[in-house]
């Protein structure tokens, strides 16, 4: 039994069209109707006293052996592509050739569909989000521009399922079209040559920032919501920070995409509590969403605090502090913004002072980038990260690509494949276009090809799969990704039919940051922690849901999964388990004391503690309600469905 390489898309596509040929009779007339060409023009170089591999007087006419068919494929591609027999050589009469490909063609698919029989399955294409994150591990662009691809492929089909099931993928002109769009997109984000951009540090005093002092000094209804202290500004609503705090208010405009290193320098204003510095991105000057909060801080005891993150920004993004967990004075409402009228000259809530911002960026550990070198194989670059050959572009472009399509296509390549996507640069390095852009173009075409696409493995047909299908199915499963360099090697040395290489690479996966993934998709996927955004808690009756709260709860499922898996823990644990993960802002709303900083860790949960298992969790709660009121059913139909697997009945 045996698959045909996504490779190699002629016969394989013909195999999904043809009419059903019995495969006797195929076998039957093969050597008839092949045996006039391969005598007349093929043995004279394919014969016994030739130097060729291929030795078309000892091949036989068993296509149900791997080896055999794959030789009479190989024999009709290049008879049909025109290649074979060479300009040189006698051609043969067309009617000896259509006879014979005719006959080859119709044994070719009539010995698949046989292989493949009842346990044909769909091709299993790669989600969105695995394409996303294979183009970062294949190409070392950034997480943050892998998440902005994800998002502009389509997206998958709900079928009530996981997205991995292929029974319930489909392929659309709308997804080739918007492959190669996220090729390009990450092609440009990881080829980057030329002047390097320049890296300045920019740092932002509100003390004497003049636009919060106009603000600070009217008595209009809220635009006083900042108030000027000895060496900065103080700031005392969420809201009213991030409009008036950004960087881009402050003269900030992010110049080149890339990794920024942002500082800033707080402390806690007339505050007995704990109060949060947050920091968010957005783009533009208006009100932040839910998921542009990129940092928590707290600011306890009156001590200032210099806190620091590494943000990915593009043109157009702003960085702004805010406030959060700022208690107000007895006596006035929480939800009233601008209390009291006018300005907060006199006001005597909790707030944080803001001393300094400072942003630098990009950072950048070389130029051109390792992403750039490692990709552009011998390749050499001069000090301002132009391009240098050292020899023919052709041939450059010959390295990078062999280097390429195994790690892209997860299997061994051939140097027939290798030269099918190289040539598609030479027409470009014939016209004198830059070396840059001709080898995009093969590289593009990779990314978008059926081997990088699909599962390029033998399930389905009926055998087992071979060392790389393997390796290529446990690194989607654990990693969302492709298989690295160990996993890989050990697949090329045959290593993982072995149990116990196998189970080590197991652990070995489990424990890489990387299977962070894989317990982020699950649980989003199977107890549908993707949809705790689809709904916005009532602020009338849920004043104390925020950003901070909203991220914690998310947070706390995913550590208990991931808790799961890395102790071993029995799947009773879904369901009645001693422990936990909260931060200070997860523990106040659950009512638990001595929890302090905004940093997820695991705690104990006493014996008489309502807390304990998936059920009792907030995210659970928000997903099985609709933002002002709650009901059993649906929590019913999610133990049903979600833990279970007995989905109710439709109604």
């Amino acid at each position: 039994m045996f698959a045909i390489s996504p490779a190699r898309l002629t016969v394989s596509a013909l195999a999904l069209v043809a009419m059903t040929v019995p495969p006797g009779a195929a076998a039957q007339t093969l050597d008839a109707d092949v045996a006039p060409l391969v005598e007349t023009s093929c043995l004279r170089c394919h014969g016994e006293r030739t130097v060729t591999p291929l030795n078309l007087a000892r091949l036989g006419s068993d296509l149900t052996d791997l080896e055999t068919y794959q030789a009479w494929e190989k024999v009709y591609e290049r008879v049909e592509a025109g290649e074979m027999p060479p300009a040189t050589a006698p051609q043969p009469d067309d009617t000896v050739v259509e006879t014979a490909l005719g006959s080859l063609k119709r044994a070719l698919v009539a010995a698949n569909r046989q292989a493949r029989g009842d346990q044909r399955t769909p091709l299993r294409r790669l989600t969105r989000l695995e394409y996303a994150y294979t183009l970062q591990d294949l190409l070392g662009i950034d997480e943050a521009v892998a998440t902005d691809l994800s998002l502009t492929l389509p997206a998958e089909a709900d079928s009530g399922g996981f997205d991995t099931v292929a029974a319930n993928q489909s392929l659309s002109p709308l997804h080739v079209n918007a492959y190669l769009a996220a090729a390009d997109r990450a092609l440009d984000a990881a080829i980057a040559t030329g002047p390097p951009p320049p890296v300045e540090p920019y740092t932002i005093e509100y003390v004497k920032s003049q636009r919060l002092a106009r603000n600070a000094d009217g008595d209009c209804l809220g635009c006083g919501a900042t108030k000027l202290v000895d060496d900065g500004f103080a700031t005392f609503h969420e809201t009213s920070s991030t409009y008036l705090l950004h960087s881009r208010s402050e003269g900030f405009a992010v110049p080149y995409p890339g990794r920024y290193r942002v500082t800033i320098d707080a402390y806690p204003y007339q505050a007995d509590t704990p109060v949060t510095l947050t920091v968010y991105k957005a783009r533009g000057f208006g009100a932040v969403a839910l998921d542009t909060l990129i940092g928590s801080f707290d600011l306890v005891d009156d001590q200032p605090r210099t806190v620091e993150l590494t943000p990915f920004l593009r043109p157009g993004d702003v960085i702004s502090p805010a406030v959060a967990d700022a208690d107000v004075p007895p006596g006035v409402v929480k939800s009233d913004y601008y209390e009291p009228r006018g300005n907060f000259r006199d006001y005597e809530g909790e707030g944080i002072a803001l001393r300094t911002m400072t942003i630098e960026g990009p950072l950048l550990d070389a130029w051109p980038p390792p992403a750039t070198r490692r990709l552009l194989t011998g390749v050499a670059f001069d000090a301002d990260g132009g391009v240098q050959l050292t020899k023919a572009p052709y041939e450059h472009v010959v390295d990078i690509v062999a280097r390429f399509a195994p790690r892209a296509f997860r299997r061994p390549v051939d140097d027939d494949e290798v030269e099918a996507y190289a040539s598609l640069a030479a027409p470009l390095l014939a016209e004198g276009r830059p070396f840059v852009e001709a080898v995009r173009v093969p590289l593009r075409a990779m990314l978008s090809a059926p081997p990088f696409i699909y599962h390029a493995d033998d399930a389905g047909t009926g055998h087992r799969l071979d060392d790389h299908g393997v390796a290529t199915r446990l690194s989607y499963f654990l990693w969302r990704s492709q298989p690295d360099a160990e996993l890989a090697e050990a697949a090329r040395a045959g290593a993982l039919s072995d149990p116990a290489v196998l189970a080590g690479q197991v652990d070995r996966m489990l424990d890489d940051p990387r299977a962070a993934r894989f317990a982020r998709d699950f649980v989003g996927q199977a107890f549908r922690l993707y949809e705790l955004r689809a709904t916005t808690p009532d602020p009338g009756l849920y004043p104390e849901y925020d950003d901070q709260l909203g991220q914690a709860m998310a947070a706390e499922t995913e550590l208990f999964f991931s808790e799961l898996i890395a102790s071993d823990l029995g799947v009773g644990t879904l369901v009645d388990a001693d422990f936990t993960f909260v931060n200070r802002r997860l523990a106040e709303h659950y009512g638990m004391d001595g929890i302090t900083g905004q940093q997820m860790r695991r705690v104990p949960l006493p014996a008489d503690s309502p807390r304990g298992g998936l059920l009792t969790q907030a995210s659970v709660h928000k997903i099985t309600a609709n933002g002002t009121t709650t009901s059993p059913i649906p929590r019913g139909n999610f133990v049903l469905a979600n833990l279970l697997g007995t989905p109710a009945p439709p109604p």
